[in-house]
């Protein structure tokens, strides 16, 4: 998707704390219990990635199972999360950084 150059909304489904640390490039924070919100605001066709830590991980899942659930149909899942990203050699991006 990103390599093509398609539109859609990264998810860090992450709470707030660790978003602010670090998330992938353009994504936004949207926890679990806040996912509800995003309902009501994104068009059910939209092209929706979520992702959390790693694939050990099970809160981007259940974040897509429960937007599927709601009639969402073009959601995915990047299970290798913020850990894979970082692993690939990719850059994240922070609101805060960590005190030493």
């Amino acid at each position: 998707m990103l390599d093509q150059g398609e539109q859609f909304v990264l998810m860090d489904v992450l709470p707030p704390s660790s978003y602010l640390l670090a998330h992938l490039p353009g994504a936004v924070n949207v926890p679990l219990d806040y996912l509800h919100d995003v309902m009501e605001v994104l068009r059910t066709d939209t092209q929706i990635v979520v992702y959390c830590q790693d694939c050990e991980d099970e809160t981007s899942g259940v974040a897509a199972e429960r937007l599927e659930l709601h009639g969402y149909t073009n959601v995915h899942c990047f299970e290798e999360g913020l850990a894979g990203w970082q692993a690939a050699g990719y850059e994240l991006e922070a609101v805060v950084k960590p005190s030493d």
